[in-house]
């Protein structure tokens, strides 16, 4: 569930601003550009010396090309090459290429430049999804929002911020005083047609069952809890008998925990005791976020090896694990990594395919902070959480080792898989 916010007059500071623009002519030129465009002005303009000739163009482009004016015959933004507004955006541009200074403070530099800029009358509307899943403290994030639209007085720059983010008190008192709606509210339609769809794609055919669906989207409105009530309920219909399956699936249905937290608990808890092990790792591994290229196949073999004492223990592990070599038995390899993971992560973690490599990640971001909460070892491990000092900073330098060991006493085909 999510929450739209728009911060249009936050601060009395902003007020005053959006006064003075509306007594500010606009510019008479007007017109609307392609990124394209943009990319070949400035470059243009920022390097007039690289730009390419045309064969047949005579002295005056000549000298004109020699004196760095660009060539717009071909560019929509020739009328305006001239503007101030085109010297500002050119020196923003210059000044953004300087390399001296990595890539977070140039982009704060020329947003800073765009904020204060007084050349020209300009309305800029930032968009920031899912505002509860960006790093740091509550209070930094609202100064940083609040700062965007706290210009100077004398800027024509007029911004507008709209953001969302699911129920989150501490950040709906923050901007208690801006427009917002929840989302969930207009995704009810959504959610049923997801539900249904689940239901029927399932190996459940029983109409009473399916007419759970409404039951299963009042109680709870995130979209997130339905997708992992549904998985509960369609796991318990496969192994139920079919008397009485819609009265046992409702009476389940009113056991799940509203909090996404407690049913986080409820999966760890219900996650084979044999297994936690793993499932820790899984978890501490994946909050390492320094590890982005890991796979499948990785995480799943370094979850395996990680009670290992020895060397030769982990290998003779592994060789365990991929007792054949051959393509087929490779392909097998990869899902059976697939496989474990959702075991061993009960459903919290999922594996996407990009360029047919197989990464694993949280199904949400609420997963990340369920793994970083002090109470997390605890639930995972139980009575021997207090025993275990492995975190999953050991656990990635015991990653970073196998994946870059060159001298394999067997065929390793999980690397890079």
């Amino acid at each position: 569930m999510r929450q739209k916010h728009e911060i249009i007059s936050q601060a009395k500071q902003t007020q005053t601003l959006s006064l003075k623009e509306q007594n500010r002519p606009r510019s008479a030129a007007g017109a609307v550009y392609t990124h394209k465009d943009l990319a070949e002005l400035l470059e243009e303009q920022a390097e007039p010396e690289k730009r390419p000739t045309k064969k047949g163009e005579g002295m005056a482009n000549s000298a004109t090309t020699d004196q760095g004016v660009a060539d717009l015959s071909r560019n929509p933004f020739k009328p305006h090459s001239n503007k101030p507004i085109a010297s500002f955006l050119t020196k923003i541009m210059a000044e953004f290429r300087q390399e001296q200074d990595g890539l977070t403070p140039r982009l704060e530099r020329a947003l800073r430049q765009l904020l204060g800029q007084d050349l020209n009358k300009m309305d800029l509307v930032l968009f920031f999804d899912a505002l509860d899943e960006f790093d740091g403290h509550l209070d930094l994030i609202s100064r940083f929002l609040k700062g965007l639209v706290q210009s100077s007085p004398l800027s024509m720059t007029l911004v507008k911020i709209c953001f969302s983010s699911r129920p989150w008190e501490p950040l709906k008192e923050q901007f208690s005083a801006c427009p917002a709606f929840a989302l969930h509210e207009y995704t009810k339609g959504d959610m049923e047609k997801f539900a249904a769809r689940s239901m029927a794609q399932s190996s459940i055919k029983d109409l009473d069952v399916i007419r759970l669906v409404p039951d299963i989207i009042r109680a709870n409105g995130v979209f997130l809890w339905v997708r992992l009530a549904l998985k509960v309920l369609l796991k318990t219909a496969m192994v139920a008998p079919h008397a009485g399956l819609p009265g046992l699936l409702e009476a389940k249905l009113g056991e799940l925990p509203d909090d996404l937290f407690e049913f986080y608990k409820l999966i760890i808890s219900r996650i084979s005791r044999s297994y936690r092990r793993q499932t820790f790792a899984l978890l501490e591994l994946l909050v390492r976020r320094s590890i982005l290229s890991i796979t499948a196949l990785e995480i799943r073999d370094a979850a395996l090896i990680l009670n290992c004492a020895t060397f030769q223990e982990a290998m003779d592990t592994l060789s365990r694990a991929y007792p054949e070599r051959s393509q087929k038995m490779r392909m097998n390899d990869k899902v059976r990594a697939i496989r474990d993971i959702a075991t061993w992560g009960g459903g919290l973690i999922e594996v996407k395919t990009h360029d047919d490599v197989n990464h694993p990640e949280f199904i949400h971001q609420t997963v990340l902070e369920f793994a970083t909460n002090a109470q997390y070892k605890e639930v995972v491990l139980g009575d021997v959480a207090a025993l275990t000092i492995e975190n999953g900073s050991l656990f990635s330098q015991v990653l970073e080792r196998w994946q870059n060991m060159e001298n394999w006493r067997f065929p390793a085909p999980w690397r890079g898989a």
